[in-house]
């Protein structure tokens, strides 16, 4: 596997770029601003990159930040959309048999039904 990124890291990025404010962020994600901006920090450490800049208690997106922001967000999101589908139950996958006609009638059909109930 590739080397990913910190993960919280990401996550604040994603809540404090959205947001527009480490406060807000942290208040979304039920930490302290302090939190939030240590993981920023940890997170521009990790690319080598600033990724916000810090005016008070304003920030605004860099340029690599408004980079990563859009991949950020989406791949975000498809985390949770396959969390809610789980929980949801609608991971179910589709199975394709073939096989020959005449195996499929002799022996596949009598089994089918214990298949399709487990």
């Amino acid at each position: 596997m590739e080397r990913l990124p910190p993960l919280n890291a990401i996550k604040a990025f994603e809540v404090a770029a959205r947001a527009g404010s480490f406060t807000l962020a942290a208040s979304e994600l039920g930490v302290s601003s302090a939190a939030v901006s240590q993981q920023i920090r940890n997170l521009e450490n990790w690319f080598g990159k600033q990724l916000f800049v810090r005016s008070g208690n304003r920030i605004a997106l860099t340029d690599a930040g408004h980079a990563i922001y859009p991949q950020t967000a989406k791949a975000l999101g498809d985390i949770a959309a396959i969390g809610q589908r789980m929980l949801e139950g609608g991971m179910r996958t589709r199975l394709v048999v073939s096989v020959p006609f005449s195996l499929a009638e002799l022996w596949l059909a009598p089994r089918l039904a214990v298949l399709l109930d487990a």
